[in-house]
C-alpha cells in the first residue's frame, strides 16, 4: 500500500516538473532549464507591440512598428562591447590625447625601407582627400582651396602642409585631428573609415615627402622620416648632412652591375670604418641576406694623389674592413671578396677636388 502511494505522489511530482504551458511556452517548473532554454544574446528579437517577455521584462513601451516582416527587430550592442576585429582610438579627445598620439603608426607608411607608398594607398588616399580636404587646403595642400581666403573664401588660417609646422608633423598628430577635429576644422570620423583615413594621411606625406626631396636633396626613404617627423632617425655624414641610399631601392642583384656606396666613410689615410658608414653597410646586408645566392666582389679605389703602391695598400685596407664588417654582420664569407685596385679604375678624372672625391670610393660588384 504504502508502495502506490509513494508511486502515486513520484507521478505527480513528475507531472508538475515536466509539464507545460499550452503553446509552447515557459513551464512552470523545470530541472536544471538552462540546459532546456538558452538564454543567448539574440541580435534580433520580436519588436514592440509582439508581448516579447523580453520586453515586458525590461518595461518598454509596446509600439507597433514593422522593421521585418516576423515584426523583428535589431538590439542594441551589449554596453561595453564592441565589434569583432575592431579596435578603438586608444587617446582622450584632450591636449593630453592630443600628444601621446604621437605613438599611433600609420600602417601603410610605418617602417618603408624604401620610402615608397604603395601606388593602391595613394590612389584611395588622393580620391577621399579631393572630395574632403581639398575644399580647404586645395590641390596640392598649400592652404588654398575654394573656400579659403587665399581664393577669396571666407576662412582664413588654414594650414598650409608646407610650413615647417606641418612639414614635420607625425602621422598619429593628423589622426586624432582627423578623428576629433581640432581648431576650426571638424571631425571626419563619420566621412571617413579608419582605413580612409590613414590614406588620406598617407597621401598628404607622400606630398610632403616630394618636397622635401626637392628642398633638402633627401632620398625618398630619408624624406619620408623627415615628414614623418623622424629627422633624428635619418643618417647623417662625418659633416652632419642627411644622407640617403640607392640602396634602399634595390631588390635583386644583377650579374655584373657594379654599385658604388655612397655613404662608406673613413678618416683620411686610414682604413677605419666610421660609425656613419653603417646604416649603408647594413643595407647591403640586408640585400645580400635576400639574394643569398648572389656572390659580390667589394673593392676599393683612390685618387691619384701620393704613391700608388701606398694607395694599393689603402684601397686594399679598406675593401678588406668592409668585408670584415659584412661578416661580423652574418653574411657568408663565401658570399663576398675584398680586393684593392687603388688608383686603376677611375671614373673620373683627377683634376679637380669633386672628381677625385668620386675617385676616392668602396664598390660593390655582382660576380655571380
Amino acid at each position: 500500500m504504502y508502495r502506490l502511494i509513494l508511486i502515486f505522489l513520484a507521478l505527480i511530482a513528475i507531472f508538475y516538473i515536466f509539464r507545460c504551458k499550452a503553446g509552447g511556452e515557459f513551464p512552470g517548473r523545470e530541472y536544471m532549464p538552462d540546459m532546456a532554454h538558452s538564454r543567448p544574446y539574440d541580435v534580433y528579437y520580436p519588436g514592440p507591440g509582439t508581448n516579447s517577455d523580453i520586453l515586458n521584462e525590461s518595461g518598454a513601451q509596446e509600439v507597433d512598428y514593422l522593421l521585418f516582416k516576423d515584426r523583428t527587430t535589431a538590439r542594441k550592442p551589449v554596453e561595453g562591447t564592441i565589434a569583432r576585429g575592431y579596435a578603438p582610438y586608444p587617446y582622450n579627445n584632450n591636449e593630453e590625447g592630443y600628444e601621446a598620439s604621437v605613438a599611433y603608426q600609420n600602417p601603410y607608411t610605418a617602417n618603408l625601407k624604401s620610402g615608397e607608398i604603395p601606388k593602391d594607398v595613394l590612389d584611395v588616399g588622393k580620391e577621399k582627400y579631393d572630395v574632403y580636404c581639398g575644399v580647404c587646403h586645395g590641390a596640392k595642400g598649400e592652404g588654398d582651396g575654394s573656400i579659403s581666403i587665399l581664393s577669396g573664401g571666407p576662412y582664413a588660417g588654414v594650414p598650409n602642409y608646407y610650413a615647417d609646422t606641418y612639414m614635420e608633423m607625425p602621422e598619429g598628430k593628423m589622426f586624432h585631428s582627423v578623428h576629433y577635429g581640432r581648431n576650426d576644422m571638424g571631425s571626419y570620423a563619420s566621412q571617413l573609415t579608419k582605413d580612409e583615413r590613414w590614406k588620406v594621411i598617407a597621401y598628404i606625406k607622400s606630398m610632403q615627402q616630394k618636397k622635401a626631396m626637392d628642398q633638402k636633396k633627401l632620398g625618398k626613404a630619408a624624406a619620408l622620416m623627415y615628414v614623418q617627423g623622424n629627422k633624428a632617425s635619418i643618417p647623417t655624414s662625418p659633416t652632419g648632412e642627411f644622407i640617403s641610399s640607392k640602396l634602399t631601392s634595390i631588390d635583386k642583384l644583377e650579374k655584373g652591375k657594379a654599385i658604388t656606396l655612397d655613404n662608406v666613410f673613413f678618416d683620411t689615410g686610414s682604413a677605419n670604418l666610421r660609425a656613419e658608414s653603417y646604416y649603408e653597410l647594413n643595407l647591403l646586408k640586408d640585400i645580400l641576406t635576400n639574394n643569398a645566392g648572389s656572390r659580390v666582389e667589394i673593392s676599393g679605389h683612390t685618387d691619384n694623389a701620393g704613391n700608388p703602391a701606398s694607395n694599393l695598400t689603402l684601397s686594399q685596407r679598406r675593401a678588406s674592413a668592409v668585408f670584415n664588417y659584412l661578416l661580423s654582420q652574418g653574411v657568408g664569407e663565401g658570399q663576398v671578396t675584398a680586393q684593392g685596385y687603388g688608383e686603376a679604375r677611375p671614373v673620373a678624372p683627377n683634376d679637380t677636388p669633386e672628381n677625385m672625391q668620386k675617385n676616392r670610393r668602396v664598390d660593390f660588384e655582382v660576380i655571380d
